[in-house]
């Protein structure tokens, strides 16, 4: 099992972020490896990857969704795969984008003693939530429209959760 995390700061709000974190069919834009991502439901997606020159398909659920702070989801029935991306605010339009990823390379790999030396360097890559700052920058500036049309996950709207 093969854990890494990667932090990375962008030059938008944190609400910004979150909100393009939550519409999972955009990742494929942002999101280094990621080739598809069908929403299902509210809380259940299908993932195309391109993993070493492989694909690799496979369903995953929301497992947490904190407005501003936290997206988290898990691979169900496949290979285990899993990443919470947590947000931190650095200012008002800059925050902290935190990834952590946890996965069975051997399982999502195909391999043998040929190619043990090219799963480990995918996996060295890391969680792949950039292309490059630039790129990432990229797609979050701009966004006054909000983010792109289509389902968004289940994730509450930051109003309805109010501290008493």
């Amino acid at each position: 099992m093969g854990r890494f995390r990667e932090t990375i700061e962008v030059g938008v709000p944190v609400r910004a972020a979150y909100d393009q974190l939550t519409h999972f069919e955009s990742y494929p834009q942002f999101m280094t490896g990621v080739q598809q991502v069908i929403q299902l439901s509210d809380t259940e997606t299908h993932w195309v990857m391109d993993l070493g020159g492989q694909q690799r398909e496979f369903d995953a659920q929301l497992i947490d969704c904190r407005p501003d702070q936290r997206v988290a989801w898990r691979s169900t029935g496949g290979p285990m795969l899993s990443e919470a991306i947590t947000l931190n605010k650095v200012a008002p339009d800059r925050c902290q984008l935190t990834a952590e990823l946890e996965a069975d390379a051997m399982a999502l790999l195909r391999w043998d003693r040929y190619t043990r030396s090219e799963t480990h360097a995918v996996m060295a890559r890391g969680p792949g939530i950039r292309r490059g700052p630039e790129r990432v920058r990229g797609r979050f500036r701009g966004r006054r429209g909000g983010p792109p049309a289509g389902r968004r996950a289940a994730c509450p709207p930051r109003t309805r959760w109010r501290r008493r």
